[in-house]
């Protein structure tokens, strides 16, 4: 990793546009003098237009910790002066994450209301780069909140008043749940949400009977080779087994079961009663559409479709995006800045990018951590589209176009001899002759035993060997140059030896789509000039993959260069969609054109530094996925 350093002097009227900068590296960007700010900056991995750094205000601090009681979390935050006034901010989607706030629906993306408990008001924001954070200076200062901070080195330490749970109370209706924990005062909470588990953080004190009523069934290990013995469920309260209560390190955890096909809203009661209100219930999201910047629209909404079962009703997490909007970019991004090999979260990846808002994007291998898929980024293809499945293309004057995709290569030596090249940079293989250029990485490992090597450089061949078992090697690519990998193809062999001249030549079909500059593949294409296309067997998918019910992602243009990223999970209540299903949802949200992504565990969206769509602890690692980024 590089990292430069930039030093602004004090009086500086700065925005920091830092939509280059990851949280870890925004973390450095600190007040740590008098007089100068310093800025720590790795732009490896990033397109160009996302290094802007402009000015908007007086920044004084900023960090990504934020601490309240004995518990750190990564969350942005900044310190900045208007006039005689000292404010402080903090990202706006670690404050939903962190702090418990509940965020309506709004058309101005500078002004957010939020609902905390008694607080029920707006809060006036700031976007400064990929962030967007919430003026909190008058809400802690609210009478009935009174949250007291400080900034210790890059650390923003938030306090309040002791609060103590004094009851748990559960209730069953209509089949749903809810539970009602009642708090001396307003306490911040945090809620963590597995697949059959909901897990709420508060720092608070519980009532010693509430430890003892709710305390974690002892786990008994009988002695080796000791009959089973059924549970005896008479003595079990069910209660205890829905619910549990543990104190630790200054904070109540609360762990209640999710029945199957239900989900979790936690909200705090618009009263005095300082309650928190926990529904366990199938169509558990609230409805809302938020402006988040300009040129962003989050919404989540409840999308009803007609299938030959009947009615079928999906949560529906989304971005409206208008390409339109200057500074506005959207763009592949990848794991690894220095190789396609590796996967991470998209919180992760998209963190470490940048970016405003992602989803995540094509197939990959989850073994050996390749692509399998088209990527092309600002006119170079970091890897090729397999088996002409579906692409999105698009240039940064918002043009795009979904199609069914596949790159055609050909290598001519001098003796005017044609080799088809299969697949370039891509982790997905065939017999024959294939490339990988440095985009792929400074080396190359085999991807199946004894491989035939041929080096180039400066179209020439300059060297030629034959590898051992696949991956226990690995060889320098040439800078400039490639190595074209031979497998089972003897001829193609002969037709490369060294001090043979190479040119190549390559082109996509349609040939349209090679007018853009950025694609990204996946599929199968769902819909085109507002027509469901679906055919998943067309595009080389299984049969199992064509019919399974699972979390899906997709992309879609709306004309006049906007576009949807979407995420849907489970129905109500049920399993997420089928294929099919998906195409309706996508062409009910007004799709022109629609591709689906990467789905399953893979689906996650992200928005201003948090994912959107589902706890990061269920989200799978990913290879890579679409960006949107601010540029200059």
């Amino acid at each position: 990793m590089v990292l430069s350093w930039i030093i602004y002097p004090r009086n500086f009227q700065q925005n920091l546009s830092h939509s280059s900068l990851g949280v870890n590296q925004v973390a450095s960007v600190v007040n740590t003098t008098e007089n100068n700010i310093f800025l720590s900056k790795n732009s490896s991995n990033l397109p160009k237009e996302s290094l802007a750094l402009k000015a908007t205000i007086n920044l004084k601090k900023q960090g990504s910790l934020i601490q309240i009681g004995n518990k750190k979390s990564k969350v942005p935050w900044i310190q900045w002066q208007e006039g005689n006034s000292t404010r402080i901010g903090i990202s706006d989607m670690g404050a939903q994450k962190i702090l418990g706030l509940e965020f309506f629906s709004n058309q101005n993306p500078r002004i957010q209301p939020i609902q905390w408990f008694s607080y029920n008001g707006r809060i006036n924001t700031q976007q400064i780069g990929s962030y967007r954070y919430l003026d909190v200076t008058e809400f802690f200062a609210n009478r009935n909140i009174n949250i007291n901070w400080k900034i210790n080195s890059d650390i923003l330490e938030l306090e309040s008043k002791s609060c103590k749970i004094t009851n748990i109370v559960k209730d069953n209706f209509n089949q749903n749940s809810q539970i009602i924990i009642d708090l001396n005062r307003p306490c911040f909470w945090q809620l963590r949400q597995t697949k059959d588990e909901a897990i709420l953080k508060i720092p608070a004190l519980p009532k010693a009977k509430l430890l003892e009523k709710y305390a974690p069934l002892p786990t008994i290990n009988p002695p080796e080779n000791f009959p089973p013995l059924l549970p005896n469920l008479e003595n079990s309260p069910a209660v205890e087994r829905e619910i549990t209560l543990e104190y630790e390190d200054k904070e109540s955890i609360i762990k209640i079961q999710i029945p199957k096909g239900n989900d979790v809203k936690v909200w705090s009661l618009e009263t005095n009663k300082n309650q928190l209100i926990i529904d366990i219930k199938p169509d558990a999201i609230v409805p809302k559409e938020i402006t988040w910047k300009e040129g962003i629209i989050w919404k989540q909404e409840y999308v009803t479709i007609s299938t030959p079962s009947g009615n079928q009703t999906f949560p529906v997490n989304f971005l409206e995006i208008d390409l339109n909007t200057p500074n506005l970019k959207l763009k592949p991004i990848t794991t690894n800045a220095n190789s396609l090999v590796g996967i991470a979260p998209l919180l992760t990846t998209a963190r470490e990018s940048g970016v405003v808002a992602a989803i995540n994007g094509g197939f990959f291998n989850r073994n050996n951590q390749l692509p399998l898929g088209a990527i092309r980024r600002d006119g170079v293809w970091l890897s090729s589209p397999i088996l002409h499945r579906g692409a999105i293309g698009w240039n940064d004057n918002g043009d795009m176009k979904i199609h069914r995709l596949s790159l055609q290569e050909t290598v001519t030596t001098s003796r005017g001899d044609f080799i088809t090249v299969f697949y370039p940079n891509s982790g997905y293989m065939r017999a024959g002759v294939s490339r990988y250029t440095p985009e792929w990485g400074a080396t190359y490992s085999p991807l199946s035993d004894n491989e035939v090597l041929a080096f180039v450089e400066n179209n020439r061949v300059v060297e030629q060997v034959r590898a051992g078992k696949a991956y226990e090697s690995s060889f320098p690519i040439p800078r400039n140059g490639y190595i074209l990998t031979i497998r089972n193809d003897q001829n193609s062999a002969n037709k490369l030896a060294v001090g043979t001249e190479v040119s190549r030549r390559t082109f996509t079909m349609p040939p349209e789509l090679d007018s853009y500059s950025n694609i990204l593949g996946a599929g199968p294409v769902l819909i085109q000039n507002r027509r469901i296309v679906l055919d998943g067997e067309s595009e080389k998918f299984s049969k199992a993959f064509n019919r399974q019910k699972a979390s899906r992602s997709a992309i879609a243009t709306l004309g006049g260069n906007k576009i949807i990223i979407a995420a849907i999970h489970n129905r109500v209540p049920g399993p997420g969609p089928s294929l099919q299903e998906l195409a309706l949802i996508m062409k009910k949200l007004g799709a022109v054109d629609s591709l689906n992504l990467d789905g399953g565990s893979s689906t996650s969206m992200y928005l201003g530094g948090e994912l959107i769509d589902r706890d990061p602890i269920t989200a799978a690692r990913v290879h890579n996925g679409l960006g949107i980024f601010i540029s200059e």
